[in-house]
């Protein structure tokens, strides 16, 4: 996943918490996820949620198209 983000606020490596809503769906659920690259250049930060659990993958789907769903 990438964020848009201010890459100089993370270290690659970092284990950050997100938080995470899908519109109308209630709360944000908040996930770990560990920074795994940034690009100043696109203000990008990418992130793989850690750890990914069967329940957080579900969830995830839920949020995207179905040809990006994780496998």
């Amino acid at each position: 996943l990438a964020l848009d983000a201010d890459p100089g606020q993370y270290q690659e490596g970092e284990l950050v918490t997100l938080l995470v809503a899908a519109p109308g769906a209630g709360d944000p659920v908040p996930v770990q996820a560990r920074v795994m690259a940034l690009d100043a250049v696109t203000r990008s930060v990418s992130v793989k949620f850690e750890p990914l659990t069967p329940e957080l993958k579900t969830y995830l789907n839920g949020l995207v198209a179905p040809r990006y769903r994780l496998g």
